[in-house]
């Protein structure tokens, strides 16, 4: 939480939510039941990234000038398990560079939807 001084009168103080890097230990780490856990969190999570998508897709044609701003990229890489992890950390680092606080010019701005989902994929 940081404090919003600026809506405070006298005693009176204001606090916002503070986006952050919210990570967990990975699964070699984790007990069955923390695993277990983050499991349905994840289940539920991307049933509700789908629904988020099907909502966009029935509004598109109302939204002007951002009706272009779906993109789509689907792919693969072959890299070793500390590459993997040098890719998560440059794609948390490019989100990060592009995140933006609150501008004055809120009416141009929108907020998109990122996602990533990585899993290694079975071997053929």
């Amino acid at each position: 939480m940081a404090e919003v001084p600026e809506q405070g009168h006298g005693r009176e103080r204001w606090w916002r939510a503070v986006e952050m890097d919210l990570r967990f230990a990975p699964a070699s780490q984790q007990s069955d039941e923390m695993r277990a856990v983050l499991d349905e969190m994840n289940r539920l999570t991307l049933a509700a990234d789908l629904e988020l998508f099907a909502r966009f897709q029935l509004e598109r044609d109302d939204l002007g000038p951002w009706v272009d701003a779906m993109r789509f990229s689907r792919g693969s890489i072959d890299v070793t398990a500390a590459d993997f992890d040098a890719f998560f950390e440059d794609y948390i680092a490019l989100l990060n560079r592009y995140a933006q606080p609150a501008r004055d010019n809120k009416a141009e701005t929108r907020p998109i939807a990122v996602r990533l989902l990585t899993f290694p994929a079975p071997r053929s």
